[in-house]
């Protein structure tokens, strides 16, 4: 293993055992994304380019590698824009950490990493987390006669539309909807930084009905919370892995 080859593979361990959790202080499930990430990008220079890890190197990583990548995520593993784009957060985060550490080493590598821009996913691209398929079984198992079975359809909906995590969709209230040619859901996630998103219109129209029958029965319809659960107003965390785990598991089983 080349001197080049060890300060990356010492850097990208740093990154993960102390820089994430101690420096920044990100989740356990932020990092795991982020670790996730290189775990793609390894298997691609193995599968693709015929690179060992261990001879993986801030040069390996530049002349445009990154973004070959990132159109194989997309084209060959079928990632949605999204999905790409959280792939390109966690080699910038660390682009960025390696340019402080080693700059001469990962000038060129971070330089290029930071000039490959997001995408702008279609409206359609925001609900490609299952198939049509597995999407249509889990619309098809909460029972419409059911007042939590409807408010689990709406939930599900939502929550695949808008790619929000499931914090972000605890907290919606009814005054983060806006209605009209597009549907827009203002999603606030850790520090309470806020990011909107657009969502389709078939899901637009589950919300709007679900959301019309709270409204009609709360003066103060603004304030109130999208999502409640049978016994708080304000739905937990617990209460969205509940019906993930009720039924996406269910479906991808």
């Amino acid at each position: 293993m080349s001197r080049k080859n060890c300060d990356f593979l010492s850097l990208l361990s740093g990154y993960f055992t102390d820089y994430l959790p101690k420096s920044k202080g990100l989740s356990l499930n932020t990092i795991r994304s982020y670790r996730h990430a290189f775990r793609l990008l390894f298997e691609y220079l193995n599968a693709v380019k015929g690179i060992y890890p261990e001879k993986v190197g801030f040069a390996t990583l530049s002349g445009g590698l990154i973004g070959e990548w990132l159109s194989w995520l997309e084209d060959i593993r079928g990632c949605s824009v999204g999905t790409r784009n959280q792939r390109l957060t966690a080699i910038t985060s660390f682009a960025h950490y390696a340019l402080r550490e080693e700059m001469e080493a990962a000038l060129v590598f971070s330089a290029e990493v930071n000039h490959i821009p997001k995408k702008k996913a279609a409206k359609a691209d925001r609900a490609i987390y299952l198939t049509k398929e597995e999407m249509g079984i889990v619309l098809r198992m909460p029972s419409s006669s059911t007042k939590s079975g409807r408010r689990d359809i709406v939930l599900m909906s939502t929550l695949y539309a808008s790619g929000a995590r499931a914090q972000e969709i605890c907290d919606i209230t009814l005054d983060d909807v806006r209605f009209g040619n597009i549907t827009t859901i203002t999603l606030r996630g850790k520090g309470r930084k806020s990011r909107t998103v657009v969502i389709p219109a078939q899901c637009a129209k589950l919300l709007k009905n679900h959301m019309d029958q709270l409204g009609s029965r709360c003066a103060d319809a603004g304030s109130r919370h999208v999502f409640s659960s049978q016994v708080r107003e304000h739905m937990t965390i617990a209460c969205v892995e509940e019906v993930v785990k009720k039924y996406i598991l269910k479906a991808k089983g």
